[in-house]
């Protein structure tokens, strides 16, 4: 993939998530690295019901 960011920055969010530790994300540490970059995990409705 190749992505254009101005202004530069955004390829520490991918190195955050990058450095997470191998096996299962935690969704809450994904979270927090997201809000850290300014960006918001919006999910389906669909995903939230049970």
């Amino acid at each position: 993939m190749i992505s254009v960011v101005s202004p530069a920055g955004l390829e520490r969010y991918y190195q955050a998530l990058a450095d997470m530790p191998p096996g299962p994300k935690d969704i809450s540490l994904m979270k927090k690295i997201m809000a850290d970059f300014g960006i918001e995990l919006q999910l389906p409705p669909e995903v939230g019901q049970a």
